[in-house]
């Protein structure tokens, strides 16, 4: 795969995210951070939290095929 390609692949998969968390998500990734770190977020705070989260995995993640994983 040339680089244009790869850089193409993943500004599509970064603009597919959505432009902010739903009100249920942000509402359950509050309750998840209070849970782990003790400390309560407003919802702004929440929403830019999980929304860094979703643009990091997104841009790391890369599904391996079966018969890559099988191969290694």
């Amino acid at each position: 795969m040339d680089i244009d390609n790869k850089s193409n692949q993943d500004n599509l998969r970064l603009n597919t995210l959505p432009p902010r968390l739903s009100s249920q998500a942000i509402k359950e990734f509050q309750e998840l951070y209070l849970k782990e770190y003790k400390i309560q977020i407003s919802v702004q705070e929440a929403d830019r939290l999980g929304m860094n989260l979703l643009r990091l995995i997104s841009a790391i993640y890369k599904p391996i095929k079966k018969n890559e994983y099988a191969n290694k």
